[in-house]
């Protein structure tokens, strides 16, 4: 029958998830119609679905034409000896017609005795099965013939049902069941059910699957079948679902709180499950839904006004009955909705009265300020002054130690207060800074512009320019911080102290948005008003901001000294001044100078910083300049999955504009490991975040360069330079950004025949030489752009033995093969043939596959020309090859080792267990996974998995390796 709504009409409650169980009892049956009896005991809290197993067993054994006797025990009967028995039996009274006759006054064992009596009567002709639900209730007579007639009847044709709750403590019932589980009675445990039970419970009970919104409210119920079932007819019958797109839905209204059941009536209902608690147990349960999380016996005498010690008997109690479960140290609610019904049963003034008392009793145990202030706020309206006190002092307490919590508490207080209180506005750029400092920028920013649109004061339309620019900072938007910092800067009346942070902040703008000369002179200036404001933040982002300066201009002496000022003088400030990060801007510089081992001490220090001051958010920038310091030592593997850990901690919106540097760098790495249309397509996502429609980072523009040059694009890569970088000022700071880019632009103007900038090239790779002595690989580049130019092969030569000083193999490398070049067009060919093989055999070391296939080839003519005719006596691996698939351009894609990792993946295996399956690392595993989802076109796991099984389902019977 359909109803109005489009649902069947509900049946009763099912036996989902109770095949196993069930499978048994059918055995038992089946067993006792063929004459053979047993004894099966069913164990559960209220609600599993006891019940419904025995009326099961019923049924089926009236089909088989057993005769059945069956009852179930209450409280009451513990008054009346063998009520509980006589009751179950007198439901087969035409079987046992004299039980009915007994005398009032008749002796126990003699009762006992004529029991046993009718009940040998009966078995001589029938097969009888006796079913006693609540056995935990039985009276105590009842269980001593329990004890005896099992035993007494063990090889006759009568099977014994016991369904019992947990027993909280031992009685007569208790020990006469367990006296039978002892002697071979069958134990079967009924457990909640899991949530695809739940849901296919749900659309038993409902006709039709649920969406899910409703099944996550179902879900609160723990999967208990008896509270599922009333929660969805409760449901139903107050006309909150209804049925679209093949689903029942929930219908909510603006009143309603989610996850919490929609009608009284229905708490009415669950009372049944707490109707054989004690009254101190229904006091803990309510100090329990009042706190409304995991709760101590403590914490819970606190709020009922008992010594703890007389609640643990209640403890133990609601333990056992299967309504709290226990933890370590804490009760929790078994089932949510028994708490939802709990709390909604406390008249107003009782829940008013325990939530003030929960407030005393957390702030006294040191807990969470906000829960503090929840309580207060839930306690009545004169509670609301006290917890904007409580949060208050929370905010100033974590603000240094915990900014993140300190400003959830914030954003907490700002709800409670209207926007015209005077601490709203100190309040909001409070918890903007805290926001920022914790990564989450974003937030920040959306606060701080609401209270700008407000309409405020001068001075504080100036604090909050002032900490909207630092925010735009961290987001990487410089336009806009510029646009902040200006607005703010433009005001005559501004103290010493604003005027310096701001100055600082737009320096730091200033510098990367590439207005070098700018930078320089305001951060000078925010340095000089920092120092005599004695304000520490804009003396250190000055300082930074002049840093990166001095890097982009190639003086990397003054860089370096510029960035030791700035981590000196925040270790010397504070850990507040510290998150400004000065050691990664120190590491760059490090790594500018060649100095390597430094930079990785820094970055080493730079984690465990990190760590104290926790500030998780900026982790994917020491991936980024631990990433940087690997492909430059040419370690491109680990560069690879520095990366790639970095992407994954930059996935939260506020930080995702780092992800940009990140996979800039990894479509390096894909280049040269073979990988040309990945990288492009990570290229391509990467100037997608960097939002590359002002001026492009140095870091894209090189990584584009690299492309172009690896695609036989030579003209069309100088162009790309020239383009964004048509400037000698604007070149040279380009050419500062990597050693190697001058001798790459010379080498491509050679091959586009475009050669009228290559003089004014090396004249600035000269002037960066001089500029900064004593630092090998700017020699060593310069050496190698001026014997490009002149195909000078001694030239050539001499750049290889200086990049051997400088730790960076990939340079080395490409200096092998331009002077193996040069020796060949003068005919030296056994000199070509040994540095083509040292490329070689280098690039392999490094991991760049692409670029080793290349000098390999390169040897490979030589000699064919006529160089030695000896095999390399190391040649690397051939690159991985990929696997074409016929009419699936995206699966052709897959490497062998990704397309293993995607299978592995699709069966249900974790990172760390594919790695250990195939021999590799859990970096190597992630690294081809998210290549994997870029190929395919896929975000999370889920999708990826459904794309195998249906690329399984479909795929040609011939792979071709190619």
């Amino acid at each position: 029958m359909v109803n109005e709504l489009g649902l069947l009409a509900p049946t009763r409650r099912s036996l989902v998830g109770r095949g196993e169980i069930l499978g048994e009892l059918e055995k038992a049956v089946e067993a006792l119609a063929d004459g053979t009896g047993g004894v099966h005991v069913y164990e559960g809290s209220a609600g599993v679905g006891k019940t419904s197993v025995l009326a099961y067993a019923a049924a089926a054994a009236t089909q088989h034409g057993i005769h059945v006797a069956a009852g179930g025990a209450t409280e009451l009967d513990r008054l009346v000896p063998l009520s509980s028995l006589l009751a179950c039996l007198d439901r087969g009274r035409a079987h046992l017609p004299q039980l009915r006759d007994l005398p009032e006054d008749i002796g126990k064992r003699h009762l006992l005795e004529d029991v046993a009596s009718h009940l040998d009567q009966t078995l001589r002709t029938r097969r009888l099965l006796i079913s006693i639900d609540d056995a935990h209730h039985l009276d105590e007579l009842s269980a001593l013939a329990l004890r005896t007639l099992v035993p007494a009847f063990a090889t006759r044709p009568v099977l014994w049902l016991l369904a019992r709750r947990p027993c909280f403590a031992p009685n007569p019932a208790h020990n006469a069941v367990d006296s039978l589980l002892a002697h071979g009675a069958l134990a079967c445990e009924l457990g909640t059910l899991h949530d695809d039970d739940v849901e296919r419970l749900c659309t038993e009970v409902l006709g039709t699957r649920p969406a899910p919104d409703l099944l996550a409210l179902v879900v609160r119920t723990g999967g208990n079948p008896f509270l599922c079932d009333t929660l969805l007819r409760s449901l139903r019958d107050a006309g909150r679902l209804r049925v679209a797109d093949g689903r029942v839905r929930l219908v909510t209204t603006p009143g309603d709180r989610v996850g919490t059941p929609l009608r009284d009536g229905y708490f009415r209902m669950l009372s049944r499950l707490l109707s054989d608690v004690s009254e101190d147990t229904h006091r803990l349960l309510q100090a329990g839904a009042v706190l409304g999380r995991p709760f101590t016996v403590h914490e819970a005498a606190g709020l009922t006004g008992r010594p703890a010690a007389e609640l643990v008997h209640a403890a133990t109690e609601a333990v056992a009955s299967g309504t709290l479960r226990g933890g370590d140290s804490t009760l929790s609610f078994r089932y949510e909705v028994i708490q939802d019904a709990v709390y909604a049963r406390l008249s107003e003034p009782v829940r008013l009265a325990l939530h003030r008392e929960a407030a005393a009793v957390v702030q006294a145990e040191g807990g969470d300020p906000s829960e503090v202030a929840d309580h207060l706020l839930r306690s009545g309206h004169h509670g609301e002054a006290e917890a904007v006190e409580v949060l208050r002092d929370a905010v100033r307490q974590r603000a240094a130690s915990a900014p993140e919590e300190a400003a959830d508490l914030a954003l907490q207080l700002l709800d409670l207060l209207d926007d015209d209180t005077p601490p709203v506005h100190e309040l909001t750029v409070e918890a903007m800074h805290l926001l920022a400092v914790s990564g989450r920028a974003r937030e920040a920013r959306a606060l701080g512009e609401r209270a700008l649109h407000r309409g405020v004061d001068a001075a504080t339309e100036t604090q909050l320019l002032s900490s909207l620019a630092d925010v735009l900072l961290r987001l990487g938007d410089n336009e806009a911080a510029n646009e902040y910092s200006r607005r703010a800067l433009a005001r005559t009346d501004l103290p010493r102290s604003a005027r310096a942070e701001l100055l600082a902040m737009h320096a730091y703008s200033l510098a990367s948005s590439g207005d070098m000369d700018e930078a320089d002179r305001v951060g000078a200036a925010a340095v000089e008003f920092g120092e005599q404001s004695f304000r520490s933040g804009p003396q250190v982002l000055g300082l930074i901001s002049r840093s990166i300066v001095a890097l982009n201009q190639g003086d990397l002496g003054q860089s370096l000294t510029m960035a030791r000022s700035a981590v000196r003088t925040a270790d010397a400030a504070g850990p507040d001044v510290r998150r400004y990060h000065p050691r990664l801007w120190l590491t760059a510089a490090h790594m500018a100078l060649d100095r390597f081992d430094e930079a990785e001490a820094v970055l080493a220090l730079y984690e465990r910083e990190a760590e104290g001051l926790g500030v998780d958010w900026a982790k994917p920038l020491w991936h980024y300049q631990r990433a940087r310091l690997r492909l430059s030592t040419g370690r491109i593997k680990e560069a690879e999955a520095e990366a790639m850990e970095g992407i994954r901690r930059a996935d939260e919106p506020s930080t995702r504009w780092l992800a940009s540097s990140l996979l800039t760098l990894c479509s390096e790495v894909e280049l040269r490991s073979g990988d040309l249309d990945t990288a492009r397509q990570t290229l391509a996502r990467a100037e997608q975040l960097a939002g590359v429609s002002g001026t492009p980072r140095a870091a894209l523009v090189w990584r584009k360069v690299l492309l172009q040059e690896a695609g036989g694009e030579a003209q069309q890569a100088l162009h790309t330079v020239t383009g964004v970088y048509g400037s000698p000022r604007r070149m040279r700071a380009f050419l500062t950004r990597c050693p190697v880019i001058g001798p790459t632009l010379v080498r491509l103007a050679l091959r586009a025949g475009t050669t009228a900038q290559v003089p004014e090239i090396i004249t600035m790779m000269d002037e960066l030489v001089t500029a900064n002595p004593g630092v090998t690989s700017l020699a060593a580049a310069a050496t190698h752009a001026r014997g490009l130019a002149a195909n000078d092969t001694s030239r050539l030569a001499a750049a290889v033995q200086l990049y051997r000083w400088t730790l960076r193999p990939i340079a080395l490398a490409m200096a092998l093969e331009d002077a193996a070049a040069a020796e060949q067009r003068a005919g030296n060919l056994p000199s070509a043939q040994i540095m083509l093989e040292e490329a070689a055999h280098t690039w392999t070391t490094c991991g760049a596959h692409r670029d080793a296939d290349r000098a390999h080839d390169a040897l490979r003519a030589c000699r064919a020309r006529g160089g030695h005719a000896e095999e390399s006596p190391r040649t690397p691996p051939p690159p991985e090859r990929s696997i074409t698939v016929k009419g699936d351009d995206r699966w052709s894609s897959l490497t062998m080792s990704e397309r293993r990792v995607t299978r592995l993946v699709a069966q249900g295996l974790t990172n760390r267990k594919i790695a250990s399956r195939l021999h590799v690392s859990p970096h190597t595993v992630d690294t081809h996974l998210r290549r994997s989802f870029m190929k395919l076109n896929v975000s999370n796991r889920v999708e990826l998995t459904l794309k195998v099984m249906a690329y399984e389902e479909t795929r040609p019977s011939d792979l071709t390796h190619t």
